[in-house]
């Protein structure tokens, strides 16, 4: 969270990834000089708030694809928090903009999370914990293959 655009790059060039995930308080020139290559997550309070920073940073990197990730806000946190993202919020951006979404999903939540929001995609850390940093390899599938047939559903509508 909050590393200069070089570091990040330098990662991702590294790991061979595609994009990098802004989850923190970057500046906008992380995100300019990163290009197309970063989207940034939000944790809006309100639609109102979500809108314009999902137009703020549409503007800044146009290519398709989500450019948003939105999470819930909890004050002086960054995500994994486990707390659900508001889903009305959400699902209204989403009528508009590709988004992925995160915050508080977990097998057992996600398929509906898919049906309700209509997300291009979501994003799942604490749900899928054991403990905290440690990842449960069932609750990984069991989250992947649910929201999987959700979005096969949503798309064979």
């Amino acid at each position: 969270v909050n590393r200069p655009a070089a570091y990040i790059a330098a990662v991702m060039a590294l790991t061979g990834l595609d994009w990098a995930q802004l989850s923190g308080d970057e500046p906008v020139v992380v995100l300019e000089q990163l290009q197309k290559r970063a989207y940034k997550s939000i944790r809006p309070r309100t639609y109102e708030e979500a809108d314009a920073e999902a137009s703020f940073y549409a503007a800044l990197s146009p290519r398709s694809g989500p450019r948003l990730l939105i999470d819930a806000y909890r004050p002086g946190e960054y995500g994994g928090t486990g707390q659900r993202a508001d889903w009305a919020i959400a699902a209204k951006l989403a009528r508009l903009r590709s988004i992925l979404l995160a915050g508080g999903l977990t097998p057992d939540n996600v398929a509906e999370a898919v049906r309700t929001v209509r997300p291009w995609g979501v994003d799942v850390s604490s749900g899928v914990e054991q403990a905290p940093g440690i990842k449960d390899h069932d609750a990984i599938r069991a989250f992947v293959s649910r929201a999987k047939t959700a979005f096969e559903e949503h798309r064979a509508l």
